[in-house]
């Protein structure tokens, strides 16, 4: 959570590297503390039609990171520090 203030720029630059190009897995703590393991993307050829023409029509904040969750069919964000993990491609 936000006390933690610990530094993963590098880990949050590496994920937005990798959801920009494909399916990434990652783990993250929620607000109300959970860890949500997430599915997602950026890469527009994997986003829906109806998504590529207006995806940037949401707000969004420089805390966090947003991206396409393959599981839900909808757009997400979560907080950068409290991005606990990305599974690297094999």
């Amino acid at each position: 959570m936000a006390d933690k203030k610990k530094d993963n720029s590098d880990l949050v630059a590496k994920l937005k590297r990798m959801l920009r190009d494909g399916v990434v897995e990652f783990k993250y703590e929620k607000v109300d503390g959970s860890i949500r393991k997430a599915r997602g993307t950026l890469k527009p050829s994997l986003l829906p039609e109806e998504d590529k023409e207006d995806k940037r029509k949401r707000k969004t904040s420089d805390m966090c990171v947003v991206y396409y969750d393959l599981d839900k069919d909808d757009w997400r964000q979560c907080r950068k520090e409290n991005i606990i993990s990305v599974k690297d491609k094999k």
